[in-house]
């Protein structure tokens, strides 16, 4: 009897500590909060992120930058927080100023002017940065570089989507809608994240196979197919359709020639056959590839004049063209006998891999390119997308989504020195990209100095946030095989042995000194506090806890830098997920009565 009262009286104290520490860990999601709120939220709503000291506008050095992924974090904490304040408060601000639909003028860097917003960049996305006093005009919003200045220019560029702030804030406003209710117009939050939703696939989701260069059915794909004609005629690009299917489209008044290309990179096309492709209401076209040398060939093609969209089919000729870069092809261009020009569908021949199924991507823009963050995938959100869209396949993305991150744990990709990584099964990469064959290969701009994907860093980690989400969320969905296999043993490892995980690695796993990887982060942390904590694992929640509870300042912050935006927000997103398992995110995306909402 004695040592049951005693047991009794040891598992009291036991839950009483266990009490008192869980109700100051709320204490600390609470205080930080407000502490966030206070310093990085300005009163007219807009949320502060880095500080820009590359002086992207020429009046913007020393100012605070607003991303669309850092609305995102704020309005996903707002409603975690129940503040509905906050919520509207920002909403407003980024409705106003960083959806691409209400946008009503933009900074053309190029023409150093302020003028309309592009019509083909209307959409209910969001701009995916914000700078204040462009060019010392003392007025804040959003750069926009034209296409031809991209090269040199496009680090300034404000206008494209980066689709994971676009997919959080659809979260936080179905959460919102769950949590609060939608009212009328601005506040409408579960009519504004259908729409946003249907955009996402609409522009930065695309299915590919073996093969695949454009099918146009992304509208932002025109932009990346530049023209080229006699500048003493005018040309009109266009994207038309025929029975539904979006073709690209090419008229030209006065000009003795003009042609249409696509940058491709560096394309091993070795080992293709030739070019596919669907057109009509012209007679012939000049088939012309460039490679990273600047060497050209032209392949002249005669065909029938047809009135519907035909396919068209030009066969290399690599035996008469044996000085061609075939493994390395920078430009495909065409260049039309015709006035008019319909292109479509546009595809390399003699891939022996076939597909048995589409796979769907998600790209990190709205145009096209086959860029990838593979921390971009947030597949928590896609069954309650799938509720919402039932015009697209979002559980199929689901899917896929899987499949990408666990293939991009293999990637083979270089440094700038040329030096190789081959990824160790267990980290992902920062960024990569597809080739036509469907592999994941180097960005063609990586290796510039500032953007190395070869590195498990930054943009990684939260990876495992968003999957340790999709496991509490969806336990039966084969996201423990994603999570665990030799992810697991590597973090594991690298805490047991070293004692700590730092900012990041390299993809093959190696202790990396460049950009201050060696470190260790609260934000990173937080991430692999929610990812020992989805997987149960108590000892290495606890181990990685402690490291946070270090950093913490009583203050309201984390770490050394309170201005650090990213730091703050995802060592709370972690500490949250610590207390709450998931289980509040959860029941405020639950899927009843959205279908009947109205869209604003």
């Amino acid at each position: 009897m004695g040592r049951e009262k005693e047991y009794m009286k040891k598992l009291v104290i036991f839950l009483l500590l266990l009490t008192f520490v869980f109700a100051d860990y709320q204490q600390i999601l609470k205080s930080s909060w407000n502490y966030y709120k206070k310093n990085k939220i300005e009163k007219t709503g807009r949320p502060l992120a880095d500080t820009d000291y590359d002086n992207i506008s020429n009046g913007s050095y020393g100012k605070d930058l607003t991303f669309s992924e850092s609305v995102s974090y704020v309005l996903f904490r707002a409603v975690l927080s129940n503040d509905r304040d906050t919520f509207d408060n920002v909403w407003i601000w980024s409705l106003k100023n960083l959806m691409r639909k209400n946008i009503y003028h933009v900074f053309n860097w190029e023409k150093s002017r302020w003028e309309p917003m592009p019509e083909w960049k209307k959409d209910y996305l969001f701009a995916w940065r914000y700078t204040p006093n462009i060019k010392k005009t003392n007025m804040g919003g959003v750069i926009f570089v034209p296409e031809e200045s991209m090269t040199e220019n496009g680090w300034r560029n404000g206008l494209d989507v980066a689709p994971d702030g676009d997919q959080l804030i659809a979260g936080a406003l179905i959460m919102a809608h769950n949590k609060w209710g939608s009212r009328a117009g601005d506040y409408n939050y579960m009519g504004y994240a259908k729409n946003i939703i249907n955009d996402i696939w609409e522009k930065c989701v695309s299915s590919r196979s073996p093969g695949y260069i454009e099918d146009f059915n992304n509208p932002g794909a025109m932009e990346k197919w530049f023209a080229f004609y006699d500048k003493k005629g005018r040309l009109l690009k266009n994207l038309e359709k025929e029975n539904n299917n979006a073709f690209l489209s090419i008229q030209t008044q006065d000009a003795d020639w003009y042609g249409v290309g696509k940058y491709l990179g560096k394309v091993d096309m070795s080992a293709f056959e030739g070019v596919s492709f669907f057109t009509k209401d012209n007679q012939g076209v000049k088939l012309i590839l460039e490679d990273v040398e600047g060497q050209k060939i032209t392949i002249e093609k005669r065909y029938p004049y047809y009135d519907h969209l035909q396919e068209v089919v030009i066969f290399f000729q690599k035996n008469k063209d044996t000085n061609f870069r075939w493994n390395a092809v920078k430009n495909i261009m065409f260049q039309p006998d015709d006035d008019y020009f319909a292109l479509d569908e546009v595809r390399f021949l003699g891939i022996s891999k076939t597909m048995v199924e589409k796979n769907y991507h998600l790209f990190s823009n709205d145009k096209g390119d086959p860029w990838i963050n593979i921390s971009y995938y947030m597949p928590f959100l896609y069954h309650t997308f799938a509720q919402l869209d039932l015009n697209h396949p979002w559980q199929d993305l689901f899917r896929d989504a899987l499949a990408d991150i666990q293939k991009s744990k293999s990637i083979t990709l270089r440094n700038q020195s040329g030096e190789e990584f081959k990824g160790n099964g267990a980290l992902v990469p920062d960024w990569c990209m597809l080739d036509t064959d469907n592999n994941f290969i180097d960005l063609p701009w990586a290796r510039d100095g500032k953007v190395d994907d070869y590195l498990s860093s930054w943009d990684a980690f939260r990876t495992w946030y968003f999957l340790g989400l999709t496991y509490a969320l969806y336990p039966n969905m084969n996201v423990a095989s994603v999570m665990k296999d030799k992810t697991y043993d590597f973090l594991t490892d690298k805490l047991t042995n070293e004692k700590k995980l730092t900012g990041g690695y390299g993809i093959d796993g190696r202790n990396m000194t460049i950009r201050g990887l060696q470190y260790e982060y609260p934000s990173t942390y937080g991430v692999y506090l929610a990812y020992f904590t989805a997987l149960e694992d108590k000892e290495n929640s606890e181990i990685v806890l402690e490291k946070l509870d270090d950093m913490y300042n009583i203050r309201g912050y984390w770490g050394n830098d309170p201005k650090d935006y990213y730091k703050q927000n995802w060592a709370w997103l972690g500490l949250d997920f610590y207390c709450n398992k998931g289980k509040d995110i959860l029941s405020l995306l639950k899927v009843s009565d959205y279908l009947a909402s109205d869209r604003p």
